[in-house]
């Protein structure tokens, strides 16, 4: 397996409280593969991708940040070494979050939100097929989702309380 990727991130702080996020990255991937199975067989998957993210940070003062951002995500192809089993292509997915980071009461207290969509295409996941494991794409999904965290300080007590939810569904058959 050789994956490479050139990556970068910028922030500008345009004013004392707004903020601009963009990142950038190029992966490529290449997975060489020969089968020692009875079939035998020698192959290559190879994927490439550009993927990135462009956020807006609110800081309302200096313990309180509010966000939104918008990013793509890759996640490589790859293959299967059972016989006469195709690779599987890349998955991709564009995610969308908004949130809050709050500190209170002397930083004792920290109180941290986020909802997020994902929207996939190609989604990699494991089957069995003939009796043994596979990897396959999936058409498209999505997932929904939220979390909420409350981290602090009491005396000599640390605490951290944690809520979250996700919900998500694989649209079409696999292909």
């Amino acid at each position: 397996n050789r994956s490479t990727a050139v990556f970068g991130q910028a922030s500008y702080r345009f004013n004392p409280r707004w903020e601009t996020v963009v990142g950038a990255r190029y992966n490529w991937d290449k997975q060489d593969y020969i089968r020692t199975t009875p079939a035998g067989g020698v192959g290559r998957q190879e994927s490439e991708e550009f993927t990135g993210k462009v956020g807006l940070n609110f800081y309302a003062d200096s313990d309180s940040l509010f966000y939104a951002s918008a990013s793509k995500g890759y996640k490589a192809g790859g293959v299967n070494l059972t016989a006469n089993t195709p690779n599987f292509g890349p998955e991709t997915n564009v995610v969308y979050e908004g949130g809050f980071k709050l500190t209170r009461f002397d930083g004792q207290v920290r109180l941290n939100g986020a909802i997020f969509y994902s929207d996939y295409e190609d989604i990699q996941f494991a089957s069995i097929q003939a009796g043994l494991p596979v990897q396959q794409n999936a058409s498209a999904g999505e997932a929904l989702g939220g979390e909420l965290e409350l981290f602090g300080r009491a005396g000599g007590i640390d605490y951290n309380l944690g809520v979250a939810f996700a919900e998500a569904t694989i649209y079409r058959e696999a292909i």
